[in-house]
């Protein structure tokens, strides 16, 4: 995989960071313009992480995707099922990997995570495997 398939899902979704949807809400205040720099430097780091895109779009091959969204996983939830012990996944690596992956998704207004429709059958065979 390459930058430009993180680059289409920023493109889809302009607020996307390593973090999820926006900055950790944890840090300190920011300016408007302070923010949106803040935005452009995560996205240059979610650039980077081609090998966690890799992973995730792996791991994402083996969910079958359903008519609905399915508000039963949030992005966040989902990239720690890929995780190993030596590593982690971010959640905007996921949702990136699983809009280059052509699932649907819904956001939710001040949250960073995203649902998907995922068929719940294929993500309950990954996790107990």
């Amino acid at each position: 995989m390459s930058e430009s398939e993180i680059q289409s899902a920023i493109n889809k979704l302009p607020k996307l960071t390593y973090f999820g949807l926006g900055l950790d809400r944890n840090g300190p205040e920011l300016t408007s313009a302070e923010y949106k720099e803040a935005i452009k430097s995560s996205q240059k780091d979610l650039l980077n992480q081609l090998e966690g895109f890799d992973k995730c779009c792996a791991w994402l091959e083996n969910v079958e995707k359903s008519s609905s969204i399915n508000h039963k996983h949030s992005s966040s939830g989902l990239s720690r099922m890929i995780e190993s012990d030596n590593d982690s996944t971010l959640n905007g690596i996921f949702i990136a990997a699983a809009i280059h992956s052509g699932f649907k998704f819904k956001t939710r207004k001040g949250s960073p995570n995203l649902h998907f429709n995922m068929s719940e059958e294929s993500i309950s065979k990954l996790s107990k495997a």
